[in-house]
């Protein structure tokens, strides 16, 4: 019974002495003599316990440490850039659209005003009309023209259609010749060309402007007409019939065969251009303006003979006066 107390009592003692004995020399308690991993906090610790001495004598690591892989746990803090860059990526886009959104009002707010400080010429007329405006520092005779239909002036309305112009002022310009204002006569035609127009202005007892009309065209024989028109209510109107006189085509025959027999000693060439056909004799009548004198004189082209004037009244109509009575 005494060597059992005795051995109970050694047993007790050999394990109240074994924690001292298993301590390791970093001072930490050990399991089966293995060291645990130390921190950074505690490898600093020691770092300022010897700072200023030698160097501390490295702790003993054991072989056969445990270390703990990580490699294959999720990476969270490359997910969170890429999120981070995600969003940033989505802010951008969308401070782009913005950007853009706001240029694109700028663009249409610029466009409009440009829009709306600009005139077209189309926006400015009436059909062949000339804005009234237009007319503002010209002459007399360019402002009648100008208000005059393009449809009263075949050759400038045949010109104008072969090279798609717009009739406006500038086009209307571009014909003008020459310009007497005083005579109010002007001659339209354009550089090299066999197309020519004469316009004549007359004016009523009540100050309405009257224009003759002579439109030549010379390519390559000439053919003439005369149209008269007058200006009512600030509109034009055709009035030839009412305020030309009518051409007596007997008389007109009979001179004819007298100079071409005294020209040519018989009647063969007169009798090649058919004027007995009244048609042939229209076509070879030509109607000259002449401003000077303010007289329109009718003359057979091929001869030449001159066969009428024809006077303004200096009220409402012109009169014939035939020549070589």
């Amino acid at each position: 019974m005494k060597k059992l107390v005795l051995m109970c009592f050694a047993l007790f003692l050999a394990i109240a002495l074994w924690p001292s004995q298993g301590k390791s020399n970093t001072g930490m308690p050990t399991l089966a003599g293995r060291d645990f991993p130390q921190d950074d906090s505690t490898k600093m610790a020691k770092k300022s316990k010897h700072k200023g001495g030698s160097q501390a004598e490295a702790p003993h690591q054991v072989s056969d440490t445990i270390h703990i892989d990580l490699s294959d746990r999720p990476k969270a803090a490359p997910e969170k850039a890429t999120k981070t860059a995600n969003v940033k990526e989505s802010s951008n886009t969308e401070a782009t659209s913005k950007s853009t959104s706001k240029a694109s009002s700028s663009s249409a707010a610029s466009t409009k005003s440009a829009t709306q400080g600009s005139t077209t010429v189309a926006g400015n007329k009436k059909g062949n009309e000339v804005p009234a405006a237009s007319t503002e520092g010209l002459t007399e005779i360019i402002s009648l023209y100008n208000s005059l239909p393009l449809e009263n002036l075949p050759e400038l309305q045949k010109y104008a259609g072969e090279k798609k112009f717009k009739d406006d002022g500038d086009y209307r310009k571009s014909w003008v010749k020459t310009e007497d204002d005083n005579k109010g006569y002007l001659l339209l035609q354009l550089p090299a060309t066999d197309r020519f127009t004469k316009i004549q202005l007359f004016k009523t007892i009540d100050g309405a402007p009257v224009f003759v009309v002579e439109t030549n065209d010379c390519s390559p024989t000439c053919s003439n007409f005369i149209r008269v028109y007058k200006q009512k209510a600030g509109a034009w109107a055709d009035v030839t019939d009412e305020m030309m006189p009518k051409l007596d085509n007997k008389f007109i025959t009979g001179k004819l065969k007298q100079a071409y027999k005294k020209q040519y000693d018989d009647l063969d060439i007169y009798n090649t251009k058919g004027y007995d056909n009244e048609d042939n004799l229209q076509k070879a009548l030509l109607y000259d303006i002449s401003p000077d004198a303010k007289k329109i004189v009718v003359k057979e082209q091929y001869l030449p003979l001159n066969l009428y004037e024809i006077n303004w009244d200096g009220k409402s109509k012109f009169v014939l006066k035939k020549l070589g009575e």
